[in-house]
């Protein structure tokens, strides 16, 4: 993404039109999951066994394809012949151009898109609980509803990965990459549901809850594996957030996808829109805080190594291993958690609400100290661009 320069109304425009882009790309997706769900129901198990196996098969290719990819990336993003690299290009701000100001105009320039998509959502939301109220009229706006549906649970994703995305003024990530970023987290519900739905054949007659001992695993696997693609691009901890909440927020707008069609089929209007609010507000940020933490752990690494020689870059570099296990087991503890007490009933069931809102302190905590990192980091910077100025200066001077 370009920084904030590159002028305010524009700015907007260009963060709503990536919106519209993944907006097409939630339908198509949404219409080939409907489709895999019709498969699973119809073949049952060996299609659940074969989708696995396919997808297990799949995990080291995509891993040596990211390799290649972020090799090829690293090499070529610097020439400016390569016409298919424009959009992933890093537009980092000089910083002779640094200021407050411009921090403060970069801020308010991406929540003034984060208000236009609440407010979207709202409209959204009111529409379409008009239309699913009255059974006739639903039926009869059905070409209306769908796309409402889609907008309602596509804009809030966006919307968290528009508040992170606020916090990275200096070198803000590629328009491009956000929205791939999105898509492989939708892509990544595939082989979870696959996995999940096999896990659940041999799971439950052994009398184990699949949404506790199969789906915080497999989910957050598949979620972070998305790291493979854009490690390149992952240049501080507020990079590796920024990604991680793209992937985490992909899976729970399919996901979200999932639920609210099928309740609608069950013909409960307000049900319908109460879920859409629910999971807008907390399922999202479940989803997002265990790739986010383990984003976070490979910026701050590769945040480390850039202060060391080459010596010691391959000690810091080892560092990466246990951070990124422990932001896995951490993004697995938050979602077991999460699960459970979603299964429970009676009063119990309501201490999802604060545990929720616990889970989104941690998460707005761990974006806001990744902003004052890198801000720290980017102060730093600028003092040596200014001693650099003037060295400059005061040598013209005394050639003079």
């Amino acid at each position: 993404m370009k920084s904030g320069n590159e002028g305010f109304i524009k700015g907007i425009l260009k963060d709503l039109s990536a919106a519209g882009i993944l907006l097409v790309i939630v339908f198509f997706l949404s219409v080939l999951l409907g489709g895999t769900l019709i498969f699973l129901l119809l073949i049952g198990e060996g299609f659940a066994l074969l989708g696995s196996l396919v997808f297990i098969f799949i995990v080291p290719v995509f891993l040596v394809l990211g390799y290649l990819f972020n090799a090829w990336l690293f090499r070529t993003a610097g020439s400016s012949r390569n016409i298919l690299l424009a959009p992933f290009k890093e537009k980092g701000v000089h910083p002779a151009a640094y200021s407050t100001r411009y921090r403060n105009l970069f801020l308010v320039q991406r929540f003034t898109t984060l208000g236009i998509m609440v407010g979207l959502f709202f409209i959204s939301a009111v529409l379409l609980g008009i239309l699913l109220l009255i059974p006739d009229l639903c039926c009869l706006c059905f070409p209306i509803s769908i796309p409402l549906l889609l907008l309602s649970i596509t804009v809030p994703a966006v919307g968290w990965v528009m508040f992170t995305y606020a916090f990275d003024p200096y070198e803000p990530e590629p328009r491009a990459f956000i929205i791939i970023g999105l898509t492989y987290g939708m892509l990544s519900t595939f082989p979870s549901l696959f996995l999940n739905t096999f896990n659940s054949t041999w799971m439950e007659p052994l009398g184990i809850d699949t949404s506790l001992a199969s789906a915080p695993v497999v989910e957050e696997f598949f979620k972070a594996l998305g790291f493979a693609i854009i490690l390149s691009q992952v240049k501080d901890e507020t990079d590796g957030i920024i990604y991680g909440s793209c992937f985490g927020a992909g899976f729970a707008l399919l996901e979200n996808v999932l639920y609210a069609s099928s309740s609608i089929m069950e013909g409960d209007g307000v049900f319908v829109i109460l879920l859409i609010v629910f999971r807008s507000f907390f399922n999202i940020i479940i989803h997002m805080i265990g790739p986010a933490s383990i984003g976070f752990m490979i910026g701050f690494v590769k945040g480390m190594a850039k202060r060391y020689n080459k010596t010691n870059y391959v000690i810091v570099a080892l560092m990466t291993a246990p951070g990124l296990a422990a932001g896995y087991l951490f993004g697995m503890v938050v979602h077991f958690i999460w699960n459970f007490l979603a299964g429970l009933s009676g009063w119990g069931s309501l201490l999802i609400f604060p545990y929720g809102l616990m889970v989104l302190f941690v998460f707005i905590v761990m974006v806001i100290i990744s902003f004052l990192l890198g801000t720290n980091r980017y102060n730093r910077r600028l003092d040596n661009f200014r001693k650099c100025t003037i060295q400059e200066i005061s040598g013209q001077s005394t050639n003079l």
